[in-house]
């Protein structure tokens, strides 16, 4: 699969797709049917992982240094921590991640690939950058591997020449797209809502947009109004075999939610702690642990 070759990501090339950790005869070189039998046995590792989430987010902290945290009143907002124990809690980072991500850094000190980007419709761009450095400082990659974020304001992604664009909506990019599949295992409400639930209320006085907000039990119950999409467990292989068949190209270009992790809830989770650790009651006090009746004006999180 060459640069300007689009290619669904699994798709038969009519070469065998080693496993990651695979040794010689888990398949090596066989055809079609023995790789799917072989990828059903990485489900089966993944799975497993799944059923020890905590686990599987040591694995990928590098020498287990980075720390999770619950939020506190002492927090003026939200904090690489508090998404760290997310981490250690449930795989909402894409399982395959690491392994892509140094794909590209290898690339990238060879020369080969010059530049990596997110590209995303989102527009909460700050909440992109945000999440990106976390997850890079979580699997121990350098912020430089990321060059910047390119933002498609309507949805239309244009991919340039001597580039490639992975993303699950492939629809909606003109240029070479591989498409990746969907990755949905968004972290369970149950663990998540007493987090929120967690964090100081506040009144309509002191809430600069209250009509939209009501406080911290509307917010929770409008949020857990969406239905959850299903998990496909078989999603969880895609990226090792990303990182496997991966070619380099000049730029690279990554969407980010349902790609690279499922991201929908936790951006919830990082909008109120911003808010709500922002602008709180003055029974609260604030950050510092001071009494003060006025507000303090919202400040970026990153």
């Amino acid at each position: 699969m060459g640069c300007g070759q689009s290619i669904p990501a699994g798709a038969d090339t009519g070469t065998s797709v080693p496993v990651p950790g695979a040794t010689p005869g888990d398949g090596e070189g066989i055809g079609v049917d023995g790789r799917l039998g072989r990828r059903q046995g990485t489900s089966a590792t993944v799975l497993g992982h799944h059923q020890n989430a905590a686990k599987l987010g040591g694995d990928a902290n590098p020498g287990g240094l980075l720390k999770g945290a619950e939020p506190s009143l002492s927090d003026p907002r939200a904090r690489p921590e508090h998404f760290y124990h997310l981490f250690e809690k449930w795989p909402v980072i894409r399982p395959g991640l690491k392994e892509f991500l140094a794909k590209l850094l290898e690339a990238k000190t060879k020369g080969t690939v010059k530049r990596v980007f997110i590209y995303t419709a989102n527009t909460s761009l700050h909440w992109v950058r945000f999440v990106m450095q976390c997850i890079l400082k979580w699997h121990g990659f350098p912020l430089s591997l990321i060059d910047g974020i390119k933002h498609a304001p309507g949805g239309l992604k244009v991919v340039p020449e001597n580039a490639v664009l992975y993303d699950d909506h492939p629809e909606n990019a003109i240029g070479n797209c591989i498409q990746v599949d969907k990755y949905t295992n968004e972290i369970p409400w149950d663990m998540l809502a007493p987090l929120i639930l967690s964090l100081p209320d506040h009144s309509p006085e002191t809430c600069p947009c209250w009509e939209q907000c009501g406080g911290i039990k509307a917010f929770v119950d409008r949020d857990m109004a969406y239905k959850d999409r299903p998990h496909d467990p078989e999603s969880d292989l895609t990226l090792y075999h990303l990182a496997e068949e991966f070619e380099p190209c000049e730029e690279v270009l990554l969407d980010m939610d349902e790609t690279l992790l499922a991201g929908a809830r936790i951006s919830a989770y990082f909008n109120a702690l911003n808010h709500f650790l922002m602008f709180r009651d003055e029974e609260f006090g604030t950050a510092t642990g001071e009494k003060e009746g006025s507000v303090r004006a919202a400040q970026p999180a990153s």
